[in-house]
């Protein structure tokens, strides 16, 4: 009786862990699909990796890890689908440079030459660093954004709140926002 149940249960285990894999299977081969005819000849200039797939009812998104080596800088990008696997909508745009989309060399800055001007700007620099990349909304310029802050400000704060949501006020030097072309620092409205 026990041998039967562990026998069951062990096909049972195979068959769900199996239906798992063939689905993220199909989600990876769709994503790799739409990738190939988005980004073209310029997939030589990134590398990318598959993360995870993700399907539920109505919902089916494939994940990816783009690293862009000319820039020193990685992101996930995420494609979904609806049922039929077209596409319904991403974050490609806002993810991949020009240069890449049109196979092109690199003419953006590196992530170390866009620290290097926002310090020169005035970032007061602590020990927390966070980077972004990428294009402004409704605009074909692409950016860096850099934010600092101190782990000590932000635990005090947190124990002070007792687990509440506090926003914290900023100081203007926390936040600095690059053109990724001209290495110009645009102000913030």
């Amino acid at each position: 009786m026990t041998r039967t149940f562990f026998t069951a249960l062990f096909c049972l285990t195979l068959y769900v862990s199996n239906g798992q894999t063939v689905n993220d299977k199909l989600i990876k081969r769709k994503g790799d699909s739409v990738l190939k005819v988005w980004v073209g000849k310029g997939m030589n200039r990134i590398n990318v990796k598959f993360k995870e797939g993700y399907h539920n009812d109505n919902d089916i998104r494939a994940t990816y890890t783009v690293s862009f080596p000319a820039n020193k800088y990685s992101d996930d990008l995420v494609i979904y689908f609806d049922k039929a696997f077209n596409v319904v909508d991403s974050n490609f745009f806002r993810t991949f440079p020009d240069y890449v989309l049109e196979d092109r060399p690199n003419d953006l800055i590196s992530k170390d030459s866009a620290l290097y001007i926002a310090k020169k700007s005035g970032l007061c620099v602590d020990d927390i660093l966070e980077f972004s990349f990428y294009r402004l909304y409704n605009s074909r310029l692409f950016v860096w954004v850099i934010r600092t802050d101190n782990k000590k400000e932000r635990a005090a704060v947190k124990l002070k709140a007792k687990g509440m949501a506090v926003r914290r006020t900023g100081k203007a030097c926390r936040t600095r926002t690059i053109d990724a072309k001209s290495a110009e620092v645009i102000q913030d409205n």
